[in-house]
């Protein structure tokens, strides 16, 4: 969220390119203000009459599984033969930071096979984006693995790849498969187990009883709209009397206003107790504002682990949870499908599962540099390499 991640959900770094190209987003979020809204239209608190109002013992269930650190890469079928050697990928990387390691991540899983992985940074404008799908077209890989770039801003060069026979394969898009897009690892499906994954947790954290929380998204970024939806489904199907508000914000306000535009809402909004505040760079400067505000009591959410998210959450200010989906195993995943792909393999073994993800909670972070981003599945790298034959 994936990060996609400042490492997951990557696509968050490409605020500025989705904010000047109408065709990124997917419900035209105007930069003008933000858009409030709760449960069916209403702001008003969440009330029950009395006893539970859901079924605790499910949300509990169901947040225990996510909080579980993940031990498997979820494939186990061995690739047949020996893997062919010289490839050429080339690695188109978002602006963001989440992507750049992203790209180190594909590049050790390139060099297992004894490949040629190039990683092309596509900054955060559409111009730029548009530049470097141009130089792809010119490189002429074997392959290309895009992360966060929407195809919308690089329709002509991928449907120029598709004619030449070159696949491409999507990290942490919200756009799906076709069109030259092969397959999407991080995908739509991802992002809305994300959003049922942080709705049964908020559940479970609430003991049973109806409560109101607020959802903050900007939906120049679909994935954070498919998140919002899923968010609000799960917990408002499992209790009717729970109220899921919504604060649609400017893209632009990422990075600028947006810790005073959520204080505000919250002030005015005394019941609610929790925020969902969609990916990492989201949250930045959002602990000091809510104390700021005398507002200390508001437990949020947020998804894609960075080390300022994982900062919060080690250090108790403000961040109880961080729902992440697995860059490192998303890049070693797209190697592993292109290495089906060139051995005329099924793809299936990497296609059939979700990639790994977990919902990191302090209990689950490391008592050593708490801080440093984790993977999902520890011993990821040793788990693909069996699968390849390699060492």
């Amino acid at each position: 969220m994936y990060r996609f991640g400042q490492r997951v959900i990557a696509a968050g770094a490409v605020v500025a390119a989705c904010a000047l190209a109408a065709a990124c987003s997917s419900s035209g979020s105007s930069d003008s203000g933000s858009t409030a809204s709760g449960s069916g239209g209403s702001s008003g608190s969440a009330t029950t009459t009395g006893g539970t109002a859901y079924n605790l013992s499910a949300a509990v269930a169901a947040a225990t599984k996510a909080q579980t650190r993940p031990t498997s890469i979820g494939i186990t079928t061995k690739v047949q033969g020996t893997v062919p050697t010289g490839k050429k990928i080339d690695f188109v990387a978002c602006g963001g930071g989440g992507c750049a390691s992203d790209g180190v991540a594909a590049q050790e899983a390139a060099a297992a096979v004894h490949w040629n992985l190039k990683v092309i940074n596509a900054g955060i404008t559409a111009s730029s984006i548009t530049a470097a799908w141009k130089q792809v077209v010119t490189d002429k890989p074997n392959a290309v693995i895009n992360v966060a770039n929407p195809v919308a801003l690089f329709e002509p060069e991928l449907a120029q790849l598709k004619a030449a026979g070159i696949p491409v394969v999507n990290m942490g898009t919200a756009d799906p498969v076709g069109n030259g897009i092969v397959a999407v690892f991080g995908g739509p499906e991802d992002y809305g187990a994300s959003g049922v994954r942080m709705g049964n947790y908020l559940l479970a954290q609430n003991g049973g009883k109806a409560f109101s929380s607020l959802s903050v998204y900007s939906s120049a970024y679909p994935a954070l709209v498919l998140q919002a939806q899923k968010l609000k489904a799960t917990v408002e199907a499992a209790c009717p009397s729970c109220n899921v508000e919504s604060l649609d914000v400017p893209a632009t306000s990422i990075g600028g206003d947006l810790p005073s535009r959520i204080t505000s809402y919250l002030a005015s909004h005394p019941d609610v107790k929790w925020v969902w505040d969609g990916y990492s760079d989201m949250v930045l400067g959002l602990p000091s504002a809510l104390a700021g505000a005398g507002l200390s009591d508001v437990k949020v959410i947020t998804t894609a682990q960075s080390t300022a998210s994982l900062g919060y959450l080690a250090h108790g200010q403000a961040v109880v949870a961080i729902d992440d989906t697995s860059g490192f195993d998303s890049s070693w995943r797209a190697i592993d499908y292109l290495i089906r792909t060139f051995m005329h393999q099924s793809t299936a073994p990497d296609t059939a599962t979700l990639v790994p993800a977990w919902l990191i909670t302090k209990d689950g972070l490391p008592t050593t540099n708490p801080t440093a981003l984790i993977p999902e599945v520890p011993n990821y790298q040793a788990q693909y390499k069996a699968l390849w034959g390699v060492s």
